[in-house]
């Protein structure tokens, strides 16, 4: 079968099984109102608006936290804008990305050797060796755009590998 064919025939039933399970997803209201922490090894930082670039080791990777926000790699690159996160390019072996979208609930997690976060859009990019984690779903491939509030989903996968999704069976039929 045809590469191509199959991702397309893929994403809609992707979509479908997140948009579904998907509960009314925001991040935490609280979250844009807590400080922004970085921790790295090194780096370039800005005390103002503009650009930072975050140095960490895979021993210990550079973190950027902010309420339930949670990035780390072995290099972050963030941009600030009047005090606020308004994106964030993380890379590592791999980078990983969490953050808590609803009260009560699991964080979604998502690992992968690149993960942009576009804060004002909601998405996360995710680049290469991708697994994203959501309340025990499971979605591997090699390029996942997910939006945050959404729960849309596109993904792909390259060189005759298939994008993969687990769905846990539901509690309540057991």
């Amino acid at each position: 079968m045809h590469p191509r064919r199959t991702r397309l025939s893929l994403r809609p039933i992707l979509c479908i099984c997140l948009l579904v399970t998907a509960t009314s997803i925001l991040a935490l209201p609280e979250d844009a109102k807590q400080p922004i922490d970085v921790a790295a090894s090194s780096g370039e930082m800005s005390l103002g608006d503009g650009l930072s670039v975050l140095k960490g080791t895979l021993e210990l990777p550079a973190r950027i936290t902010q309420g339930s926000l949670q990035i780390t790699g072995t290099e972050i690159r963030i941009v600030k804008q009047h005090d606020e996160l308004q994106s964030a390019t993380a890379t590592g072996n791999p980078a990983r990305f969490q953050q808590q979208l609803t009260p009560g609930q699991e964080p979604v997690k998502a690992s992968a050797r690149e993960i942009k976060f576009d804060n004002k859009s909601r998405v996360l990019i995710l680049d290469t060796m991708v697994e994203l984690n959501q309340v025990g779903k499971v979605l591997v491939g090699n390029h996942v755009e997910y939006n945050l509030d959404s729960g849309g989903v596109s993904a792909s996968s390259k060189d005759g590998q298939q994008v993969h999704m687990t769905i846990p069976p539901s509690k309540g039929k057991q």
